[in-house]
């Protein structure tokens, strides 16, 4: 077989009994499944049935398969291979008829078996449930044991010890695709001028330059792989549509329902994005009588309006609050509000203080829940600004934030299924970020002066260089407004700026009139009525 005859596809193990799955394995096409029990395997070699236990199924002959040092990932060389579903009618009719096979392994008793199929002509490949449906299978996390998440060994770099092999592939970074994004190279035409040279005379979209200072000019591509494999179909049509625009414009975003609907009435039309905040359903808030309203108001901004949803969290802390005259219970999401034992919260998995941080997440689990469940998919931008250490959760610094923003992935994502997000991370320094695996996009707050329009472009570099991969870089909040014109003309590819609530919104100081109106009516800038139905 040619070794460009196929695409390659990348095979994820399965789990069968309930046993977890040792390792990943990449092939162009056949069928491959490694378990600790037992399970089918669908061969490579003439479309041969053979049961294995513990080891993985290879043509007669064949040397076992290597690791490459550079990504330690299990790969089977290519000539090994067989295009299952070209030159293998075996293999080709199961992938072809997938439920089909499932319910016959039902049949003559195999109730536990999966089996993947990969076929050449999708590019994917598919294991039968035990309802007879498919899903598209992805890469693992799955923990060594009970006793400790994924992000929890990640925390504790023990990702290369010996008995992660095989465990926490997501979050080990071992998944192709996953967290990596997309090359980006900042190398000049020539050694005559520099990429900085070059972009700041304006020669970027010039012939020569094709190719080349990808990073100074803006040009950097970006991958639409989110770094959840499970990511909901509706997540993911949201992050190549963000993608889509990368460069090309900027969407319009606004804090607040009652904040979006002023912006409406005053230049006439709304904006792409509205956010919302699950501040008032923290359980140490509901106890004092709050009622939270944003759940319902993101659910109807979406279904109504068709506009995008993103979410932050101003987390009152789960206890230990300060509640004065001066410092009111209300303002529990500041670090000078409450005296919670975060680092043992972290560090103690039995400690009381633990099993609040995860009441707090479980609340909050419900309301995104209601979301997934009615195919939203959310921006979600939690522990916000934590650099800045003004909110209790970014008190105790880098590794305790790290930490609780792993903690909160491993619960929304592998306890809470919850499929619907795109992870926003708005952290402020290059110290706190949790790395690439744990992170979609990178999101900046400013806060500069009153009526600075500036296309910010320093912030926007520096904000680009917290991940390896190139990520999607958002003005999360801002309290002034980017002059549109001079954006355009800029190297600050912003994905969405989102105005904040209350008089930055309204009032005349940081934005008059006439800029909200310049900037709702640029033709760089994406308003609600410009966005496609992102609802199908």
């Amino acid at each position: 077989m040619q070794a460009n005859s196929v695409r390659s596809i990348r095979l994820s193990c399965l789990r069968t009994l309930g046993s977890p799955v040792k390792t990943r394995w990449d092939a162009p096409s056949g069928i491959v499944v490694l378990c600790d029990a037992p399970a089918l395997v669908v061969g490579t070699e003439l479309g041969a049935l053979a049961w294995q236990q513990k080891m993985v199924y290879r043509p007669l002959g064949a040397p076992k398969p290597h690791r490459t040092e550079d990504s330690q990932v299990h790969r089977i060389p290519l000539d090994l291979v067989v295009s299952g579903a070209r030159s293998n009618p075996l293999a080709g009719v199961l992938c072809a008829n997938g439920p089909v096979v499932g319910e016959w392994l039902k049949t003559i008793g195999l109730l536990s078996v999966f089996f993947a199929c990969a076929c050449a002509s999708e590019g994917h490949f598919e294991s039968p449930n035990r309802d007879g449906s498919s899903d598209e299978v992805s890469c693992t996390d799955i923990a060594p044991g009970d006793t400790f998440s994924c992000g929890e060994q990640v925390g504790w770099d023990k990702c290369d010890e010996a008995f992660m092999d095989g465990y926490c592939n997501r979050s080990c970074g071992r998944c192709a695709g996953i967290g990596d994004g997309a090359s980006c190279t900042d190398v000049a035409p020539s050694d005559a001028y520099s990429c900085e040279q070059q972009a700041g005379w304006g020669k970027c979209d010039e012939p020569f330059m094709e190719g080349f200072c990808q990073a100074s000019c803006g040009t950097c591509s970006i991958d639409t792989q989110l770094i959840n494999p499970n990511a909901s179909s509706e997540a993911r049509q949201l992050m190549s549509y963000l993608v889509s625009q990368h460069g090309q414009a900027i969407l319009a975003g606004q804090q607040s329902r009652e904040d979006a609907d002023y912006m409406a009435s005053l230049t006439g039309r709304f904006p792409a994005l509205v956010g919302f905040d699950f501040m008032d359903y923290s359980p140490s808030r509901v106890e004092r009588g709050t009622t939270g309203e944003d759940t319902d108001l993101a659910l109807d901004w979406w279904n109504e309006k068709g506009g995008i949803v993103t979410f932050s969290w101003h987390w009152n802390a789960p206890t230990d609050l300060v509640d004065t005259e001066e410092t009111p219970w209300w303002k529990g999401f500041y670090t000078n509000a409450t005296s919670f034992d975060l680092v043992t919260a972290i560090d103690d998995r039995n400690s009381s203080e633990r099993a609040l941080l995860i009441r707090d997440i479980d609340a909050i689990a419900v309301q995104l829940g209601h979301l997934n469940q009615a195919g939203v998919p959310v921006l979600w931008r939690p522990i916000h600004e934590a650099a800045g250490e003004w909110f209790w959760w970014g008190a105790h610094g880098p590794r305790v934030h790290k930490a609780l923003w792993r903690m909160l992935y491993d619960r929304l994502v592998g306890h809470h299924k919850l499929h619907n997000l795109i992870w926003v991370w708005n952290g402020q320094d290059a110290d706190w970020y949790p790395g690439d695996v744990y992170v979609d996009i990178v999101a900046e707050d400013i806060y500069d002066s009153e009526g600075d329009h500036r296309p910010q472009e320093q912030t926007f570099e520096r904000a680009s260089s917290y991940a390896d991969a190139t990520k999607l870089v958002a003005l999360s909040e801002t309290g002034a407004l980017l002059d549109p014109a001079r954006l355009e003309e800029s190297t600050a590819r912003w994905s969405w700026f989102m105005l904040w609530s209350g008089h930055f919104a309204q009032e005349q100081d940081w934005n008059t009139d006439a800029v909200k109106r310049a900037v709702y009516e640029s033709d760089f800038v994406i308003t609600l009525d410009e966005l496609p139905d992102l609802r199908n």
